[in-house]
């Protein structure tokens, strides 16, 4: 019989999922690279997913172009109050190119923190700050701690009910975090925040040593942070991934780090604008350019319904090369869902109880024996007492 290899909780969660589906999406930006004059499509697909949370952008550049000029906040404005009240926003703030002063960033920090303070619900201070040298010339660590330092200064002073949120890191072991941590960045922000795709070959299962890295950081420097990963996802440019892996992907990916401790996981992003066939960014999306839907938009939509809010956050463990992840819904009912991360493995389930089994897009499954094939096509199991892996 394999061993048993159960997945630790690694951060500081709650016990039940709260607000934790979340999605990118670029409503605030403009062009056709963008999705400012699509927002109310946007909308609609966010709501009828069932998510909690939408990332966006409260571009800088966009409300005041100019260093001189007065801020003007009509483009954010109208794209936020499309969201209205049914969602809530996480909302970046993001420094300009080329470089402002320090004192420019506050005034912009103050600026618009003010003028969302009852539309945005936490603020991200920049966006994936480890790949900022590539825009802004000489960007380090030191000038990042500077920036988050005043930020959260702003956003604690006025609004002390609101959490500032790290910036989402491309990659936490390239030494830009252990360098802001060291120049004392623990002190200035709430939630630690964090980016990572399961592009081509990348399997979703690769998070788990990722996130303990994560975890060691946070011993070495005794860090008690809650942990969001605000970007995820795996694009469909041709030569990286299919749709359909797109799709198997996905559920496991959230299982696996609400499983870890990760609070809110946001899947990058809503619409592939599909422009340039040869750029990865341009599909990234759960719908295609016209809105209608990928694979992975039912993924997405049957997960949030079988693992809702208010379930008890999964237990993750692995047998031989079977997952099994494990929750209780708020109706009482319990889940199991397995998975291979790469081949198929037939397995023998002793299942106790009344149960009924749903496939990846929720449609109801019939076997006629206890041989199951597990595949990395997740399978749920609701409502049963009990499922054990005999072999």
């Amino acid at each position: 019989m394999a061993k048993k290899e159960k997945t630790q909780t690694l951060f500081d969660s709650i016990e039940k999922l709260s607000n934790s589906y979340g999605i990118c999406s670029h409503i605030t930006r403009d062009g056709v690279l963008f999705d400012f004059d699509t927002r109310n499509n946007e909308k609609k697909l966010m709501v009828d997913l069932g998510i909690d949370y939408v990332r966006t952008d409260l571009d800088w550049y966009v409300c005041q172009p100019k260093e001189n000029d007065a801020f003007n906040y009509t483009q954010h404005k109208e794209a936020l109050d499309v969201i209205g009240d049914d969602l809530k926003i996480l909302g970046i703030l993001t420094p300009f190119t080329p470089r402002r002063t320090l004192n420019q960033w506050e005034i912009y920090v103050k600026a618009t923190t003010r003028k969302f303070k009852d539309r945005v619900n936490c603020w991200e201070i920049v966006n994936e700050a480890d790949l900022v040298k590539y825009r802004i010339k000489d960007f380090t660590p030191e000038e990042y701690v500077k920036m988050l330092k005043s930020a959260y200064s702003i956003v604690k002073n006025n609004y002390p009910q609101k959490d500032v949120v790290y910036s989402g890191l491309c990659d936490v072991n390239c030494g830009f975090f252990e360098r802001t941590i060291e120049l004392g960045a623990s002190r200035y922000f709430d939630i630690m925040n964090i980016h990572n795709y399961a592009n081509k070959d990348r399997e979703p299962e690769r998070l788990i040593p990722y996130f303990k890295k994560l975890n060691d950081y946070f011993i070495r420097y005794k860090i008690n942070k809650k942990v969001w990963l605000t970007e995820t996802g795996c694009t469909t440019m041709k030569g990286w991934a299919s749709e359909m892996t797109q799709s198997i992907r996905l559920p496991r990916i959230f299982i696996i780090s609400f499983a870890c401790g990760i609070e809110k996981v946001f899947w990058y992003k809503t619409r592939s604008n599909e422009i340039n066939k040869n750029d990865k960014e341009c599909f990234f999306g759960l719908v295609h350019k016209d809105y209608t839907p990928k694979p992975a938009y039912y993924s997405y939509k049957t997960l949030i319904k079988i693992c809702p809010n208010r379930s008890t956050r999964p237990k993750l463990e692995k047998n031989g090369n079977v997952y099994s992840a494990t929750w209780k819904r708020p109706d009482g009912k319990n889940v199991w869902a397995l998975w291979t991360s790469k081949s198929e493995e037939v397995v023998k389930l002793n299942i106790k109880g009344k149960y009924k089994i749903y496939n990846l897009n929720g449609d109801e499954q019939s076997y006629n024996s206890c041989d199951y094939t597990i595949t990395p096509s997740i399978i749920y199991i609701v409502g049963a007492k009990n499922v054990d892996i005999v072999n």
